[in-house]
């Protein structure tokens, strides 16, 4: 009965449930349970604290327990753990997206912080961060990490503040980097196509050794590129300027950057060249006599194939009652000299010449003169007293013709080289003044003779021609290359006149002169 009425007593003083302390009659100091299943304290939501010091609770908000320090609720929490992350290297290329990355570890609050942290301290926020469980965590990465800033640190941090850090556990696989621009690896010319007049192609990658091959395109044929970006070989010959583009792409096994290049091959140089000699003069005449026309000058041409260097040119003068002047070519492998064209021969059949092309016969049925050999044909036959027989012309062509009934042989026609003229044409013979028809002139620039009280022509300077009988005077000569337009060099001395057509460029000397080829 005591302890019920001690109860009562007990229940009676109860203010809204609440007994003060000096009705319970018990001490709480130095509390002590003896259970095992726990002591449960207070908890309520964050919204629902106290703000008495040293208050413990439960925050079911945060989902730990916490205290009261008088100033602030601290949480009492265990930091997290962090075993690993998937995966552990992104590529270069993979940066301009998000890329997803799991976390595994224990202990992750319901709420977490995640940080990618470089190597220079910088931090960097995640897109998105998933808590999927106390020990999972999954993220997506900015797009402005670089390989610079590698290896990164990750670091978790709970609701609490309490964190871990995993370090240097995600890196970035660097791309290769070319340090040689886009664009053109060297001009190999004909006459040195060796691969060491190539740039070499510079390629860095800070994690690896990374190696270079053609991709796409073409190389020269007989150039091979080394996978360290180094070349070798020498190119093989070409007939015209070759370009080749090709594609080059470096790897260092996960990362491919490609770039463009390009190696142009020149094709060998051709010169090809004319030389005209100059023309000899008609033979002396009078009327009612005829003469020989003038022999046209020597004049030989050709080519050279893949020879620079320096060529000078020296010009024959056209005969004035005499030979004409020699003219010459000479340079590097090449050496042509040209003789002058003979003059035609005399009235009285005293005199005449030999030359590049020989004179016609004077009166007395003379013969005509003979030409240089590989240069030049004889002039025609005198076939009477009054006729006088027509200059030889250039070796690409027929003698000069024969005169007949007193009339002046036309002179042999000249030689069309391949700038469209004619060179070398012989002079055409003198007649008897007012017999017969006109004398006419080879082509190229051969004088005319007498007829018809017309008076006898000197030969087209620059042409190499004959002068007409009567002692006309005899062209000068003349020298011609051709070039390739893209190999023309554009330098020279003297003074020659530069044409174009065709794809080529033409260099004609009418005195005397050097060109670079």
């Amino acid at each position: 009965m005591t302890r019920a009425r001690d109860l009562s007593k007990l229940l009676g003083t109860a203010n809204n449930g609440v007994i003060p302390n000096s009705n319970l009659g018990v001490s709480f100091e130095n509390i002590s349970d003896s259970g095992t299943a726990g002591t449960k304290v207070a908890s309520g939501t964050t919204g629902q604290r106290g703000s008495t010091a040293g208050q413990i609770r439960f925050n079911t908000t945060t989902g730990l327990a916490e205290y009261y320090d008088g100033t602030a609720f601290k949480s009492i929490d265990a930091p997290p753990t962090l075993s690993s992350i998937n995966p552990t290297s992104l590529r270069q290329s993979q940066l301009s997206s998000s890329q997803t990355i799991t976390i595994t570890g224990s202990n992750f609050s319901s709420t977490v912080t995640v940080k990618i942290i470089g190597n220079d301290n910088s931090e960097y926020a995640p897109l998105t961060t998933t808590r999927n469980s106390n020990t999972q965590i999954t993220i997506t990465t900015p797009t402005t990490l670089t390989h610079t800033n590698e290896p990164y640190d990750i670091k978790v941090e709970n609701i609490s503040g309490l964190s871990n850090t995993l370090a240097d556990s995600l890196s970035i696989n660097d791309t290769p980097v070319f340090s040689t621009a886009s664009g053109s690896l060297g001009t190999l010319q004909d006459g040195n196509r060796s691969s060491t007049n190539l740039t070499s192609i510079v390629f860095t990658d800070e994690e690896s050794t990374p190696t270079v091959s053609v991709t796409s395109g073409t190389l020269p044929t007989g150039i091979t590129l080394n996978s360290n970006g180094t070349w070798s070989g020498t190119a093989n010959a070409v007939g015209s300027d070759t370009t080749y583009n090709f594609t080059v792409t470096a790897t260092d096994g996960v990362e491919n950057p490609t770039r463009n290049y390009s190696i142009t091959v020149i094709s060998p140089l051709v010169l090809e060249y004319a030389v005209v000699a100059g023309g000899g003069s008609g033979g002396y005449g009078y009327i009612g006599a005829g003469s020989g026309g003038g022999g046209a000058g020597g004049m030989i041409y050709g080519s050279l194939s893949g020879a620079s260097g320096v060529y000078s040119a020296s010009i024959g003068g056209g005969g004035s009652q005499a030979v004409g002047g020699n003219s010459s070519l000479s340079g590097n492998n090449l050496s042509v000299t040209c003789s002058g064209g003979g003059y035609g021969g005399w009235y009285n059949a005293s005199g005449g010449s030999s030359g590049g092309s020989g004179g016609g016969g004077g009166q007395h049925s003379q013969a005509g003169f003979s030409g240089t050999a590989g240069q030049g044909n004889s002039g025609g036959n005198a076939a009477s007293l009054n006729g006088g027989g027509g200059g030889g012309k250039s070796e690409a062509g027929s003698v000069g013709n024969d005169s007949g009934g007193g009339s002046g042989g036309k002179g042999g026609d000249g030689y069309q080289w391949l700038d469209g003229n004619y060179y070398a044409g012989g002079g055409g013979g003198g007649n008897h003044n007012g017999y017969s028809t006109q004398s006419v002139a080879g082509l190229g620039g051969g004088g005319r003779g007498w007829s018809n009280n017309t008076s006898p022509t000197s030969a087209t300077e620059n042409t190499g021609g004959g002068g007409g009988g009567s002692w006309t005077a005899g062209g000068s000569g003349v020298v011609i290359l051709r070039v390739q337009t893209s190999k023309f060099s554009n330098t020279y001395t003297g003074s020659p006149t530069i044409s174009s057509s065709g794809g080529y460029h033409f260099i004609k000397f009418t005195g005397n002169g050097t060109y670079t080829a």
